[in-house]
């Protein structure tokens, strides 16, 4: 490492494509979004694990993915869509477990008020009530997901569990008349693919706006290419997620409420005096009981005023070899965490 490290730059460059950790395994190869190899080291100060080598597969395709897994290329694949995983429970696959655990995040659509027509209240809450979210939860996701519609998810401190929005389509027409566009718009909204659910959920949003008039264009791309836009402003409408960064109310609070700092809000330019403030007071009130009844308020605001239709909460899943032992998602929130040194290969 110490030979890579140039003036003022800690080795940062180098280590962009490299690896210098302490931990369990040694990264052997990586090549991006292909591949990362790597080998158990024999000089772990916790032991050796018991899998010695780990090769994790970059498979963008959920059908890809479920063809290797299948065939038994790969021992886990946990990108596969919902429909995939219903179809190996009611065939009873043989070989195969599935699991599914609550995630710490949820999938919302994005609403950039620079777009006139999404400028006003009365359009932004239209769209919620256009929207069918059993639709979307029951047929999409064949239920592996939990209600939400509002942002802080459930098992954290603050979570609202009122569901103010129902799909009805006279609701959202009324709403649509008095926001000024009672024969609806066009919009683009764009979502990430290859995905295993955003395409299809993005269809069904096309289908829900269009019973009111509004005329959904959908556009797709990688994370990489939709990003950069989205960061910028740069998107009329977006169906995207939001994981949990650290286990607090406040990790949600800022990114969906505070306009003043560059996530969620300010990319749907979104600046709401209130609500920037009440988030502020929120994450520094010491008593929990204060704290609930803030974040209650909150929640409310940002759900009837605010630039986002929340879906639901995300539930994780995967589907292993059914000889794959210990593959347990340890304590994550945005992101998959798993303890590579609790896996073992049992076969019988």
């Amino acid at each position: 490492m110490e030979q890579h490290i140039r003036e003022g730059e800690l080795g940062v460059d180098w280590l962009k494509d490299h690896s210098a950790g302490s931990g369990p395994y040694i990264l052997m190869r990586w090549e991006r979004n292909e591949v990362v190899d790597m080998v158990a080291n024999a000089t772990y100060w916790r032991g050796i694990p018991p899998v010695k080598r780990i090769v994790i597969r970059d498979m963008p395709e959920p059908s890809a993915q479920r063809i290797a897994l299948e065939r038994g290329d790969i021992d886990v694949a946990w990108d596969l869509t919902a429909q995939m995983r219903q179809e190996i429970r009611t065939a009873k696959t043989p070989g195969l477990n599935i699991v599914v655990v609550p995630g710490h995040g949820m999938e919302y659509v994005g609403m950039n008020v620079k777009y006139a027509p999404l400028a006003k209240e009365q359009v932004r809450e239209a769209v919620r009530f256009a929207i069918d979210y059993n639709a979307i939860l029951q047929g999409v996701l064949r239920g592996e997901g939990l209600p939400l519609q509002t942002f802080i998810p459930s098992g954290y401190l603050g979570h609202n569990r009122a569901l103010p929005f129902k799909q009805d389509l006279n609701k959202a027409r009324q709403l649509l008349a008095e926001g000024g566009y009672p024969n609806g718009f066009e919009v683009e909204l764009a979502t990430q693919a290859p995905h295993a659910s955003r395409p299809d959920v993005a269809q069904v949003i096309q289908d829900n706006l269009g019973k009111v008039g509004i005329k959904v264009k959908i556009t797709t791309g990688t994370g990489a290419v939709v990003l950069p836009k989205y960061r910028e402003q740069g998107l009329q409408m977006v169906l995207w997620g939001w994981g949990v960064d650290y286990p607090d109310p406040d990790a949600l609070a800022k990114p969906f409420a505070d306009g003043t700092i560059r996530q969620l809000a300010y990319r749907n330019a979104w600046m709401d005096p209130k609500a920037t403030d009440l988030t502020k007071k929120a994450a520094l009130e010491r008593d929990p009981a204060r704290r609930i009844a803030m974040y209650k308020e909150l929640t409310e605001l940002v759900a009837h005023k605010g630039p986002f239709a929340i879906l639901y909460q995300f539930a994780d899943a995967w589907v292993l070899r059914s000889y794959v032992k210990g593959f347990e998602e340890a304590a994550a929130l945005a992101t998959f965490h798993f303890d590579f040194t609790k896996i073992s290969k049992v076969r019988q």
